[in-house]
This record gives C-alpha cells, structure tokens and sequence, in this order.
C-alpha cells in the first residue's frame, strides 16, 4: 500500500477544523497547515516509537519505517578501536550486531556478535576487566555512542568486519505545492527552502491518517487561542487515541 496525499491531509485539517468557509479571519495557509502537519507527525512519530516495544499497535504502524540489516560504514580509528557510522536519516537504533573474525590465527572465521553498548563513564573500566572486554572467543564486543554512530572497542582482541543495526528512519516531511495553484506549483518555506514536489504521509495505517489530521487541527485551535475547540480536540485524543501522549 501507498501513503496517503499531504493534499487530503490538508483538505481534512480543513474541514475538522472549520476552515472550509472562507474569510479573512478564517483562513490558514496551506503553507501554515503543512506546518502544523509536519510539527504533529514529529510528536505522532516519536510517541510511536517510545510505544513499539511494549504495544503491537504501535509496532505495526511503524513497519513503514523500520529498515533491517542495515551496514554501517566502518571507519578504522587506530589500533584498538573502529567508527560505525549512522545512516543520515535515523531516528531510533534498534539493536546493533557485528561480524568479526579472530586476529591472529583464523580470519577466515567469522561470527556475528552482538554489540554491547555501554555509557561512556563505563567503557573504560569495562575495557580493563576480562570479564567485560572485547573477547572473540567468549563473543564480546564492547562500544558506545559517538555523535552520529557508535565507537567499538575491539581492543585488538578481534577484528571488526560488518556492523549492522536495524533501526526506524524518520519520516519524510509532509508537502503539498501542487495546492498552490495561483503561483505555484511551488512554495518557500520559512528558512527559505523552496518546495516544488509533493510528498505523501508515508504511514499506510487510515487511523494513523486520522490522527495526523486531529492533531493538526489540536494545535491550530492552541495556537488560535480557541480554548472550547482545544478541549474538544484533547477529549478528542483520550477517546480515540489513549495509547499515545502529544505532551511527550
């Protein structure tokens, strides 16, 4: 299944929230509704993923973006330690594993092992004790988190050949130009970027659909200052949607 058009996206955000009657006091840019569209499917998306490990509804709605085995490209720090670096678009690392071989006498034997990754304050004693350090026989790697990857302690006590991870990428941003008729289909977005394509919500999930579209609305009221219409859109949310938290 495909996604759903950020243009009906746009037309339903409308009609929930009464703007489908024109008027200078009424009316909300497109420009300004995608926004709002794009603002709530971040919130949807990073409750979806806080909700996935423990709900199946969750996990379901988030297959779209699930991408598995991913490699990772290794970069050779020195001696004793290697760089994985993350894919641009990541949002969640899922689990991470590694296929090493042993050093000194069988590199043509390999395993996948497991990346154990430890907080930062912990990775150096941890590299100190037999018990915890890189080890090929016992199938031990250690790492932890850089700024956009992970840095694996082999120690010189395995060789690091593959790392994959699978993890959730973020979704793409909501766009819908071809709405500007008049003198489009183009339009700038407020840091200048200019818009010319469309894009989908790529959930194919018709109650996620929904939910992106009451959640527009929900803040358009906040922003609006209209305090009846964001009651209702919160009663709303507790009613329909319980699982998911927009305060997150």
């Amino acid at each position: 299944m495909g996604g759903v058009s950020t243009r009906k996206l746009v037309y339903d955000v409308r009609r929930k929230a009464n703007l489908l009657i024109t008027g200078q006091s009424n009316d909300v840019p497109n420009v300004d509704i995608i926004a709002y569209l794009n603002q709530f499917q971040e919130l949807w998306f990073n409750n979806a993923v806080k909700e996935a490990e423990r709900n199946q509804e969750a996990s379901n709605e988030l297959r779209t973006f699930l991408v598995p085995a991913y490699k990772l490209t290794l970069q050779k720090i020195d001696g004793k330690t290697s760089y994985a670096k993350y894919p641009e678009n990541l949002h969640t690392r899922l689990n991470q594993i590694a296929v090493a071989s042993e050093p000194e006498c069988c590199e043509d034997l390999q395993k996948e092992i497991i990346i154990q990754v430890l907080q930062s304050d912990d990775i150096h004693p941890a590299r100190k004790n037999t018990f915890q350090r890189s080890s090929f026989p016992f199938e031990r790697l250690i790492a932890t988190v850089g700024e956009d990857g992970l840095i694996i302690y082999h120690d010189g006590y395995l060789n690091v050949d593959e790392v994959k991870i699978d993890y959730y990428r973020r979704p793409g941003a909501l766009h819908a130009p071809s709405l500007e008729i008049c003198d489009g289909p183009y339009y700038y977005l407020y840091n200048g970027d200019i818009i010319t394509a469309d894009t989908d919500f790529e959930a194919n999930n018709v109650y996620s659909d929904n939910f992106i579209s009451d959640g527009a609305v929900l803040l358009i009221k906040a922003d609006k200052g209209d305090v009846q219409g964001y009651q209702t859109q919160v009663t709303k949310f507790l009613q329909t949607r319980g699982l998911y938290s927009v305060k997150d």
